[in-house]
């Protein structure tokens, strides 16, 4: 019976083509994990940025103009990732507006005039840090109504650590930890409030190549507060 064995020669170049299709199979699969992650950075970056839309022009929306007070800060923060640039300068601003503590109980708004009974102010501000937090705190000073918060300041209102704001209302909520910027501002004519919110993530390698993935999420947002007297 006639056996034919194997030279080295065909060993040598079967194996070269094995090897070959198993990179490709792992250069597949390494693909596939890096757009798998990304993909879930970026959707994870959009899903956050919608929660902080819908929290805060639902507040704006069922605020009063009169009340709404902004106060502009600025961080000059080194960022991860790009320290090459030094110490950058981003908005990082606060937000107060006229709130209620609790929508659902029977005396939250006039049985008369269907106006809100205004209980408590609603407070946005960013933190100092390179990633910065998105805090959102209820505070009820001796005096609240349809009108500025006297007692709305930066070292009073917009401590990084929220358990140090003066006449806060049970815990404060962090509604990001990826917040680059943070920008609000009237628009005395209009009686609109802008708001303007980016936010950054980082994460495994982008697909197809060596850098570290590094997102930006912008959103910006338009709002009437509806409880405003007189209408305009």
């Amino acid at each position: 019976m006639n056996r034919r064995a194997f030279s080295v020669l065909e060993l040598v170049f079967s194996m070269a083509i094995l090897s070959i299709v198993m990179i490709g199979i792992f250069w597949v699969f390494e693909m596939g994990q890096h757009s798998f992650h990304f993909a879930s950075l970026r959707q994870g970056l959009q899903a956050e940025a919608r929660i902080v839309y819908l929290q805060m022009h639902t507040d704006l929306r069922h605020s009063s103009y009169v009340s709404v007070t902004t106060i502009a800060r600025q961080a000059n923060v080194v960022l991860p990732m790009q320290e090459a640039k030094g110490p950058q300068t981003l908005d990082r601003y606060g937000l107060c507006l006229a709130g209620v503590e609790q929508w659902s109980a029977p005396g939250a708004t006039d049985p008369v005039t269907g106006f809100p009974n205004f209980d408590s102010y609603v407070v946005y501000y960013g933190t100092s840090e390179p990633e910065g937090r998105l805090i959102r705190q209820i505070v009820k000073p001796a005096i609240v109504g349809p009108y500025l918060n006297s007692q709305f300041s930066l070292a009073g209102s917009m401590n990084e650590n929220p358990i140090l704001n003066v006449n806060r209302v049970g815990t404060a909520r962090n509604l990001s930890k990826r917040v680059l910027s943070f920008n609000a501002r009237r628009d005395d004519g209009k009686r609109l409030v802008y708001v303007s919110l980016k936010f950054r993530a980082m994460g495994g390698k982008k697909p197809g190549g060596a850098a570290r993935a590094d997102e930006t999420f912008e959103l910006t947002l338009r709002s009437f507060p509806e409880n405003t007297y007189p209408k305009v």
